[in-house]
């Protein structure tokens, strides 16, 4: 659902913004060199690394093997947060982690302030601040200028 030129889409049930996921920049970016990367990472083919967003689930997306999302619909929340094991579970930590905490601080700010200002602040974090264009959680330099977003 778009409102106001923001797709929900792109609101991650773990806490991640979708837009800034590698697998959905990956493929909307149809960036073949990455989805080889992340192939070989997740044993799988390159064809396989596409998403449109966890809010948009088709029988194509990446996320069907998801075992968050998996837990999420098992248990009928949206969100991680509203389940009161979150802090504590295997799989939402292992994720956590691998970003750097990222998905739990985000997830209680979406809690507190609600999907469409966190929304908009997701998008704004996640796009260069000199061409506009978006980037990954990954990025450091922007693909499409070149601008340093955060050094190593």
């Amino acid at each position: 659902m778009v409102k106001n030129n923001i797709s929900r889409d792109l609101i991650g049930r773990c806490g991640l913004y979708c837009g800034a996921c590698d697998i959905y920049r990956a493929y909307v970016d149809k960036n073949e060199k990455k989805q080889k990367r992340m192939a070989k990472y997740f044993k799988c083919k390159p064809s396989q690394i596409r998403c449109h967003g966890c809010q948009n689930l088709n029988h194509e997306n990446w996320s069907q093997d998801c075992k968050i999302l998996q837990c999420l619909n098992r248990n009928e929340y949206k969100y991680c947060y509203e389940c009161n094991n979150t802090e504590r579970c295997d799989i939402f930590q292992k994720l956590n982690k691998r970003y750097n905490d990222i998905p739990l601080g985000n997830l209680k700010k979406l809690k507190k302030i609600g999907e469409e200002r966190w929304l908009k602040e997701q998008i704004s974090r996640w796009s260069c601040p000199q061409c506009g264009k978006p980037f990954d959680y990954e990025t450091e330099k922007c693909p499409s200028c070149g601008f340093v977003l955060r050094s190593k």
